[in-house]
């Protein structure tokens, strides 16, 4: 379900802790499933000397608090600007551009995103794929940049979240559907779990064509 470098990070997680008197502290939490990042830094000459990661939730949030205090680490602020994709940093990006007219628009923010890959691979042309990584940050975006990634044209649209639901319902609209969690409790690998409660392509095929 994951790649080796996430479980890398997540079962040998580098700069993990917390600095106890920090130059600067930052906690992130993702509203659809409630994971937390918390970051706290030392500078020293104008670059990052100490960062250090607390997480909560699940494997890829651990891993990304590893990875990115790994990559930023010694760098400026501005080098450490610069690693971050554009899209990401403000909070929404088209991960798959639709190749033809735009007639579906798929939405996932986390490990989800493989999924919503691959169910717009075979939904046609048409399909574009969004990746929300933070909902406040995009939602704080000017309506132009809004517009651009999800635009009011296209009503048919479907989210991927392995939580709750009811948060992207902002994003679907009344016409869309968001496949995700209804229950919990269930034991077995995380693959197996994910298909038993139908986070999976496959789903994300079903609703998309049950739109119409």
């Amino acid at each position: 379900m994951y790649s080796a470098q996430v479980l890398d990070h997540f079962q040998h997680p580098r700069n993990a802790g917390e600095i106890s008197h920090p130059d600067v502290a930052v906690e992130i939490e993702n509203p659809a499933c409630g994971d937390i990042l918390r970051l706290t830094l030392k500078f020293s000459s104008g670059r990052i000397s100490e960062i250090r990661f607390k997480a909560k939730g699940c494997v890829p949030s651990m891993a990304c608090g590893s990875a990115l205090t790994e990559l930023v680490s010694g760098k400026t602020v501005d080098e450490a600007r610069k690693l971050r994709r554009e899209g990401v940093a403000r909070g929404g990006y088209i991960a798959k551009r639709e190749k033809g007219k735009l007639d579906l628009i798929i939405m996932s923010c986390g490990s989800e995103l493989q999924h919503a890959l691959a169910a717009a691979n075979q939904l046609g042309d048409g399909a574009r794929v969004v990746s929300m990584p933070c909902f406040e940050r995009f939602n704080r975006e000017p309506e132009e940049y809004r517009e651009e990634i999800l635009p009011n044209s296209c009503r048919r649209r479907v989210a991927i979240e392995a939580g709750v639901t009811e948060i992207w319902y902002q994003y679907v609209g009344l016409d869309g559907k968001v496949v995700g969690l209804h229950e919990f409790g269930l034991s077995a690998p995380g693959a197996e779990v994910m298909k038993e409660r139908g986070i999976d392509a496959e789903h994300v095929i079903a609703a998309a064509k049950s739109l119409g």
